[in-house]
């Protein structure tokens, strides 16, 4: 089964049908007409979001209770996901944990990118990008909104002239000039 986004199912082109609940009902149709498409009679407002499947083709229709029907129906069958990224992290004890695994030295970086934190060797939590150490008494790491967070990966490096520099950038995805 093809995992899908909201706004990938509506644009796709193909003829797919899809188990629904009514929250994702009601996103499924939001995208649908955002992507200029309607009902089948032509409307394009959010109804019918209790039905349990949704056929996408060049109309959206529904149905209910009739899983032969759903069964037989040839379009692909999707399974929907949201089109907003998850978080690395559901909770504080998910972060401490990622940066206490033993012999990996993970780091986090936040999302203004101005911190990069980890355990240095010697265990004391350190601020890798500006080279210097939580202090109990000064400088505070704030960890409590863990989505302000995200895992961080370090740039390959490549050697040049027995030097080692980051590897060049191959592309921007969306930015025409740079």
């Amino acid at each position: 089964m093809i995992k899908m986004t909201y706004t990938e199912a509506a644009t796709c082109g193909m003829n797919l049908k899809v188990r629904v609940t009514p929250e994702k009902s009601e996103k499924m149709q939001l995208a649908w007409f955002a992507a200029g498409k309607t009902w089948q009679g032509g409307r394009s407002i959010v109804t019918e979001t209790g039905m349990e499947y949704l056929y996408l083709d060049e109309t959206l229709s529904f149905g209910h209770d009739f899983i032969e029907s759903f069964n037989n129906n040839e379009a692909e069958e999707i399974e929907l996901i949201d089109d907003t990224p998850q978080p690395d992290f559901a909770s504080q004890q998910d972060l401490w944990r990622y940066l206490s695994e033993k012999d990996k030295n993970n780091k986090v970086i936040n999302k203004d990118k101005s911190i990069i934190a980890g355990f240095s060797t010697c265990g004391n939590l350190f601020d890798y990008k500006n080279h210097a150490y939580f202090s109990i008494s000064g400088d505070v790491v704030d960890f409590s909104d863990v989505i302000d967070w995200e895992k961080y990966t370090p740039p390959r490096l490549i050697r040049v002239n027995s030097v080692e520099v980051p590897t060049p950038l191959e592309s921007f995805d969306g930015i025409d000039a740079y």
